[in-house]
């Protein structure tokens, strides 16, 4: 049973939930991180809505490279900012 669950997962998944890499820009908020793809959504977040986020930073990135964590933050801001947030 443990041995179907990811299949059945991924036959479940919608094709338009992947995103390739040439589909990915620069956000509007943080131009230089966080990079966004379109998404289809049928929903409207509320205009007084609040969002409460937190982001675990403590582990960081190996020389040279980018923090995920902070990148994520960055993608998370962007993300809502396309969405009109």
């Amino acid at each position: 049973m443990k041995n179907l669950l990811l299949p059945l997962c991924l036959l479940l998944t919608p094709a338009a939930a992947f995103a390739d890499e040439s589909d990915f820009v620069a956000g509007t908020v943080i131009t230089e991180f966080g990079k966004v793809a379109a998404i289809d959504a049928d929903f409207k977040i509320p205009k007084r809505t609040k969002f409460k986020v937190l982001y675990d930073t403590a582990n960081a990135a190996e020389p040279g490279e980018i923090n995920r964590t902070l990148n994520t933050a960055a993608r998370f801001l962007n993300m809502h900012a396309l969405a009109g947030v």
